[in-house]
Formats: structure tokens, C-alpha cells, sequence
């Protein structure tokens, strides 16, 4: 690190409940000359701007922290399991569900010679469609996912093979569509 040569300096402390969080620190040389009152209250006024980006900041951090922890948890759940947005877009998938998809499509034999990810078979993806329609009349929206009881999905020649589809409100906002949860079993 290269010395500034500053003679003047003021320091922007973050605190959250007696922690430091972070500190911004502004050095100027001697001919700059130390900070007018002008510059100083633009300063006192951009430290809120900073507060609130930091929380923010934190805030997203947070969310994150909890998403790659639920992800990390998931991966060891041996139920197959996969969360689909209501766009039928794929959130979530753990390895268990990849290769019970797999299975639903091919067979057990079949996947152990071909290691490839199966797509969401047809008949949940359709059940998933179903469901949207029902919650899309406007008489079920009042209560997001009351009334709706969890679907069950047989595959059409191993009845066997069973998917579970339950609508989920994920964001705490009442007014968010609702993702699909679908988990995986076989009865044997």
C-alpha cells in the first residue's frame, strides 16, 4: 500500500446492536484542505444513503446464507424432492429427485445405464398446469393455498411410482403466486 500523504480524514462508522460493521474513511492532502461545511453536511447526508445500502446489503447476504443453507440441507434429504415456480420453471431439484425423474421416464434398468437428468414428467408438469387453472378462478384466491389439498400423481403403467404436488407460499407477501412442491416416492 502506497502512502496517501493525507493530512485531513473523516471517518463514516457503521454500528448495528454495539457492532462495528464497517467504517468509510476519507483522507485529503493538505492542499485539499480539510472538509467544508458544506461537504460535511452532504456527508451526514449520503451516511443515511450508506446505512440503508449496507442493511440492504446485509439483508441479501442474509437470504442468500439461508438459501445455500436450505439447498446444502435438501441435498442430503433422500425424499426426491423439486420446487417449480408458478411459471413451471424449476427452482430446486435435488439429486435424489434427478434420478427419480429419470427412473419415472425410463425405467430402473434404463437409468442405470444412461446417467443423464430426465426433464419433469409430463403427467406432474400437466397435474401442475391443472392446479394453476383452479387457483386462477377468481373465488379461490381469497385464502392463497386454503382449499387446495395436495395433489396426487400415479405414474400411468408403475403404480408404484407416486408424486405428491403441494401449492406453497414462499414470499411472505400475500399477493406472490404460489410455487409447486413436488415430492417423489416409491411404495415398494
Amino acid at each position: 500500500m502506497a502512502p496517501v500523504n493525507g493530512r485531513h480524514a473523516i471517518g463514516l462508522f457503521f454500528w448495528n446492536a454495539g457492532r462495528l460493521l464497517g467504517v468509510i474513511v476519507i483522507m485529503r492532502s493538505a492542499t485539499q484542505g480539510p472538509a467544508s461545511r458544506s461537504e460535511t453536511k452532504r456527508l451526514r447526508q449520503l451516511y443515511t444513503q450508506f446505512q440503508t445500502a449496507l442493511g440492504r446489503l446485509r439483508s441479501s447476504e442474509r437470504e442468500h446464507t439461508v438459501r445455500v443453507t436450505l439447498e446444502q440441507f435438501m441435498r442430503r434429504v433422500p425424499l426426491p424432492t423439486i420446487l417449480l415456480r408458478w411459471n413451471l420453471r424449476v427452482v430446486y431439484r435435488n439429486r435424489s429427485a434427478c434420478d427419480f425423474c429419470s427412473v419415472w421416464q425410463r425405467g430402473a434398468e434404463q437409468t442405470r445405464l444412461i446417467k443423464s437428468e430426465a426433464p419433469l414428467p409430463p403427467e406432474v408438469l400437466d397435474r401442475c398446469r391443472m392446479l394453476k387453472k383452479r387457483w386462477e378462478q377468481p373465488n379461490s384466491r381469497s385464502f392463497p393455498t386454503a382449499g387446495f389439498n395436495d395433489e396426487l400423481v400415479h405414474h400411468p403403467t408403475r403404480r408404484d411410482l407416486r408424486a405428491t404436488i403441494s401449492l406453497k407460499q414462499i414470499s411472505s407477501a400475500g399477493v406472490a403466486r404460489p410455487h409447486f412442491l413436488v415430492e417423489f416416492e416409491k411404495l415398494r
